[in-house]
């Protein structure tokens, strides 16, 4: 007997790119955005003595507790509030000035700063609930037919010219592994959204207890948004690479290959368990132990961040 090593199929980045940038849009247009906009600010008021004190207290970038106005402040607002006799505190970082000392027209305007601080939360909860009861309807959908054609082109050039096969995956293989790609998606991405929006009400919610702004809640979100994008990515490279490497093995099998050769990404980054694997020859239908602590099975790719390969091995009767 012979062993024949073919060309490898690769998982290549473009493939969990695509399906970032879908995830990615997905939870800004259902999540982040409509909550977003709720924190924009006020358009259309307009004020005339002490402008910019009165706008800022109307948008609840600034507000007035205690006998201190804190928030944002910039020339214009600080002035305003030194011209009323206003002091500055360095503790607090806020401006010091009891209630009997600000004028009617200011007083109103912290007054509509308090309403529409109420309105804008009365918003946002009702976003919130609006989303969490319709969470688990949630549907996620991508276009693997790039990824598929890509795959498809690998693998023919990997047994084109050693095997008879079929140029492209059937379109059964195909729907089947589109199907159980979407629902695998769905089900973590219905989980995770769950978690987001309990998250973001207690982050939100902890920004309207250390002072009202409007900016700062919005940045809140932005930066909880660079975190769920970081998991996305993760999310994306795991769940691509599980279906890189069953694409692999249907494939092989397919046309009579059950065989592969571990390889590695030769880095220091590759764990020891996989680097013991180096080098050595499996089968498809029994993968081998690849974390020695948990016992888990898994063939390459199919670990949480493997990037190791499965070597195709044909082999030939030297008969």
């Amino acid at each position: 007997m012979e062993l024949v090593e073919l060309k490898p199929i690769y998982d290549k980045t473009s493939y969990w790119r695509d399906v970032l940038d879908s995830i990615r849009q997905y939870f800004w247009e259902t999540l982040y955005k409509p909550l977003v906009e709720i924190f924009q600010e006020g358009a259309g008021i307009r004020f005339n003595s002490k402008a910019a004190l009165k706008r800022a207290l109307a948008r609840g970038s600034v507000n007035y507790v205690d006998g201190y106005f804190s928030g944002v402040f910039n020339a214009s607002i600080s002035k305003d509030l030194r011209s009323l006799g206003a002091e500055w505190n360095r503790q607090r970082k806020a401006f010091k000035l009891g209630w009997g000392d600000i004028p009617l027209d200011i007083r109103t305007s912290i007054s509509v700063g308090v309403l529409k601080t109420d309105e804008t939360m009365r918003k946002f909860y009702k976003k919130l609930e609006d989303m969490s009861e319709k969470v688990d309807d949630a549907k996620f959908t991508v276009n693997l037919n790039k990824t598929f054609k890509d795959m498809d082109i690998q693998f023919l050039k990997s047994a084109g010219n050693v095997l008879a096969v079929n140029p492209d995956i059937s379109p059964a293989m195909k729907k089947a592994m589109q199907t159980e790609y979407e629902e695998d998606m769905s089900t973590y991405i219905t989980g995770w959204k769950k978690e987001e929006i309990v998250k973001l009400r207690k982050r939100v919610e902890q920004a309207v207890f250390d002072g009202f702004r409007a900016d700062k809640i919005k940045d809140t979100l932005q930066s909880q948004f660079g975190q769920a994008s970081r998991k996305a990515k993760f999310l994306a490279r795991q769940e691509t690479s599980l279906l890189v490497s069953k694409y692999r093995q249907l494939r092989y099998e397919e046309v009579g290959v059950q065989r592969y050769k571990w390889s590695t990404s030769h880095d220091p980054r590759v764990r020891q368990d996989h680097k013991d694997l180096n080098g050595r020859i499996f089968r498809f239908d029994d993968p081998p132990v690849v974390d020695r602590a948990t016992g888990k099975k898994a063939n390459p790719g199919e670990d949480f961040n493997c990037r190791c390969v499965a070597i195709p091995i044909l082999v030939e009767s030297t008969v």
